[in-house]
């Protein structure tokens, strides 16, 4: 009997370990994923805590300015149907976050909703935006909240839909 558990319990982990090979996939080089998806209307913009943020922007310049912030585990494509519609009467900008489509890392590693909002602020003090409506959905949602409790000045809208259960974490109390 014990023999018997003794080899069920080695297969039982040589079987996980070949499921586990199996899913693996080493990850891609950043090269061939811009490649493939920085295409159109995509550029790089350095931001000086030494991020680099990927990003769109496209439609009518004379339009007001939007700018499109997408949730957890999405990018920036997130919005194209959106921007298609948008761009006749709009500028739009969509950013990817920070650890999420071509952004990728940051130097910070801050990936909080405070680490968002700032990567957010250094992105249009970049770019010059002034009086911009602010739009995100899920993750960016609460970060365009966030934004907006810190630099209310700086925008002439918000558009903020995100999951009741998600909280605001640089709410001032």
């Amino acid at each position: 009997m014990k023999k018997g558990i003794k080899y069920f319990g080695i297969a039982l982990v040589l079987v996980t370990a070949l499921l586990a090979y199996r899913a693996w996939t080493p990850d891609i080089p950043h090269d061939e994923l811009a490649a493939k998806y920085a295409t159109g209307s995509s550029d790089f913009l350095d931001l000086p805590s030494g991020a680099r943020a990927h990003f769109r922007m496209r439609g009518n310049f004379e339009g007001r300015t939007l700018v499109l912030l997408h949730g957890s585990n999405a990018s920036l494509h997130t919005w194209e149907a959106w921007a298609d519609i948008l761009d006749a009467n709009y500028f739009v900008i969509s950013v990817d976050l920070p650890g999420h489509g071509l952004t990728g890392a940051t130097p910070s590693g801050d990936y909080t909703t405070g680490g968002m909002v700032d990567f957010v602020d250094e992105f249009v003090n970049k770019l010059n935006l002034e009086h911009f409506v602010l739009a995100g959905n899920s993750m960016g949602g609460g970060v365009t909240l966030a934004y907006a409790l810190e630099h209310p000045e700086k925008l002439a809208g918000l558009v903020s839909w995100m999951p009741l259960a998600l909280k605001c974490p640089r709410t001032p109390r």
